[in-house]
């Protein structure tokens, strides 16, 4: 968002020559992921709750789901298409006009939680690799870093610090012409350039020294 308001900024100065001072809110800034929960605030009755909206677990079309070796599986065919394409792959036909049922919805979504017990993660990763039906493994953090989607264009980086120690650092997102960033310098420690910035204020080496004994700074 920083990124986004200064861009924003340099473009408005660009067209009246006039400067901004860009604020950014870290709270604000996470608000519009919000915009699907606030468009129910006119109506509090029908605000989304576990179990009880589209995307939050009502239909056994949007759910999250338990495989035979105690993982999880993630099934997002919201849409009609990907849902008959999940019935027709786990060759269900039944299912696919019983999608929004709400008579049959939670028996629906007990059949699905039994269909999925019935072969571990990897299986069904097999079932779904080529299939367009939004059915995808949950990945715990480590597999999330080791995935191959992730260790290609740098979306990881490992980086060693001052002290030898391996490091695991996101990279950046954005490709450009296709290439994706590299990391040019480590990340800083705490307060390694605490004394570099106060000398550049006009602070003296006695004064800093002070702040450090004090505990206000750390070098």
């Amino acid at each position: 968002m920083a990124v986004i308001g200064i861009l924003m900024a340099l473009n408005k100065r660009q067209r009246n020559k006039e400067g901004s001072f860009v604020d950014i809110s870290m709270t604000r800034s996470m608000l519009p992921w919000l915009v699907y929960a606030a468009s129910f605030l006119d109506n509090p009755d029908q605000l989304p709750r576990r179990g009880c909206g589209h995307l939050t677990g009502a239909y056994a079309c949007y759910n999250i789901y338990e495989t035979s070796d105690g993982k999880q599986m993630s099934l997002g065919a919201l849409e009609p298409a990907f849902w008959q394409k999940f019935c027709e792959t786990v060759s269900k036909p039944q299912w696919v006009s019983m999608q929004f049922d709400d008579e049959g919805r939670e028996e629906l979504i007990d059949a699905v939680r039994n269909l999925f017990k019935e072969k571990t993660r990897i299986q069904w990763e097999e079932i779904f690799g080529q299939i367009d039906a939004c059915c995808e493994p949950v990945l715990s953090l480590q597999e999330a870093i080791d995935h191959p989607i992730s260790r290609s264009d740098n979306y990881w980086i490992r980086s060693s610090s001052a002290e030898g120690e391996n490091e695991i650092l996101t990279g950046f997102p954005i490709l450009f012409s296709g290439r994706p960033g590299e990391l040019k310098l480590p990340p800083p420690h705490h307060g390694e350039h605490t004394a570099e910035i106060l000398k550049s204020l006009g602070y003296q080496n006695e004064v800093i020294a002070e702040m450090r004994d004090k505990g206000v700074i750390s070098l």
